[in-house]
């Protein structure tokens, strides 16, 4: 996933940032946009978001970006994002459907 977000121009800062509370498998930037992305493999072609981010997934989400702009404070003015990849794994060949700001953080 990480080789994805680079060719299509994302800066690698945090793969799999834990916290007490909460994780991001990703942490990315893009121009001034900071991402939070959240990985999910299948091996079927069948992905319903909901399955994928339940709201405590949600809430672990964001709470574990609050700590990481707590703790890397120079991008606080960044515009911040929750991105969803969604990975259908067939054999040895991968499909990737990108969900850029797949949900909010109303909390930010």
């Amino acid at each position: 996933m990480s080789d994805w977000l680079t060719a299509h121009g994302y800066r690698i800062l945090f793969r799999n940032y834990l916290c007490r509370g909460g994780e991001l498998d990703i942490v990315a930037v893009k121009g001034s946009a900071l991402s939070f992305v959240e990985v999910k493999t299948r091996l079927s072609q069948y992905f319903d978001l909901s399955e994928v981010i339940t709201n405590s997934k949600r809430k672990r989400m964001i709470f574990a970006a609050k700590r990481y702009l707590f703790e890397n404070a120079r991008f606080s003015d960044y515009t911040h994002q929750f991105d969803v990849a969604l990975v259908e794994k067939n054999g040895a060949d991968f499909k990737i459907r990108y969900l850029p700001n797949a949900f909010h953080g109303t909390e930010f």
